[in-house]
């Protein structure tokens, strides 16, 4: 299962509107377009589940993510009698939906493209400030000229982004073969030389590339840490 914490004012009710009733075949009459309408069997295979009251919520929230820490913000959890934080942070490698591809309506298409290759074992989506961008992006400063490095913390910076620990099913290192699905850094060259790359197929500019992914083996834990550990504590 895949177990997601949405936030938004009336939260609840919005997403309960998006679900449709509980049964879908009242729900494919009632409201064709809800998730449950579109790809719901019946009242209990009905695609997916939503929480319907702040307690059932918080209940909720807390077996999967960890009990919220006291005075924090929402997203900030622990707690021992939990499913708890899902990603592993060893034998893993990191790709980042960058903003301008969230905002063109592409992660999706991204996600399932991944999950046709490797398995998915850690999600978030982040909206990181220029020191926490440029800290991550450090390794880059002397490769890549300084302009664009600082167009890459400012793509990085322009929005929401979606961050995914991705691991191989057969528990071989991904880093390589992901950085091979992501393709080259320029889409322009992914489209000559891999033209089913996700950077290819998705990517605009050198900066604006859809998504970044582990350039090397050492550096897969360290970038899912960065994420799923530090990021978490900060």
């Amino acid at each position: 299962i895949v177990a997601l914490e949405l936030m938004a004012a009336n939260g609840i009710r919005k997403w309960r509107d998006v679900l449709g009733p509980t049964d879908s075949s009242v729900a494919r009459q009632q409201a064709p377009n809800s998730i449950r309408g579109l790809f719901g069997t019946d009242g209990t295979r009905n695609a997916a589940h939503g929480s319907d009251s702040p307690q059932n919520a918080a209940a909720e929230l807390a077996f999967f993510f960890g009990a919220q820490k006291p005075g924090s913000n929402a997203g900030s959890r622990a707690g021992s009698d939990s499913v708890g934080r899902c990603a592993r942070c060893q034998g893993t490698t990191l790709g980042i939906i960058k903003p301008h591809a969230l905002k063109d309506g592409l992660a999706g298409m991204l996600l399932d493209c991944i999950q046709e290759m490797f398995d998915i074992t850690g999600l978030q989506m982040f909206h990181l400030d220029k020191p926490a961008a440029a800290e991550f992006l450090e390794v880059y400063k002397g490769v890549v000229a300084p302009g664009e490095f600082s167009a890459m913390v400012d793509e990085l910076i322009a929005g929401p982004c979606v961050v995914v620990e991705v691991a191989d099913r057969e528990g071989s290192d991904p880093v390589e073969p992901f950085r091979q699905l992501c393709g080259p850094l320029d889409p322009e060259l992914g489209r000559v030389l891999r033209p089913n790359s996700l950077r290819a197929r998705f990517g605009v500019s050198r900066v604006r590339n859809a998504i970044h992914c582990t350039d090397l083996v050492e550096d897969g834990p360290l970038e899912t840490s960065y994420f799923f550990n530090i990021l978490q504590t900060a």
